[in-house]
């Protein structure tokens, strides 16, 4: 069986997330007015939003964890 996470394991967590947040804040003002219209394989947009739905649904898990 699964057992409980130690707090400090928790604000691990905690601090991954606000370098995410960081990093994601970060790179959206680079991209902001700035994506290349060069071309982009089918393959590889799948792939990115593909990536953006499971980061998005992990997200939903780990706010539901949180009970509020």
């Amino acid at each position: 069986p699964d057992s409980l996470v130690s707090e400090e394991r928790i604000g691990e967590l905690l601090d991954g997330l606000i370098e995410l947040k960081d990093l994601f804040e970060h790179t959206s003002k680079q991209l902001e007015g700035r994506i290349s219209n060069d071309p982009i394989t089918i393959a590889k947009y799948n792939q990115i939003s593909n990536i953006l739905l499971h980061l998005e649904s992990d997200f939903v898990d780990l706010s539901m964890l949180s009970g509020k």
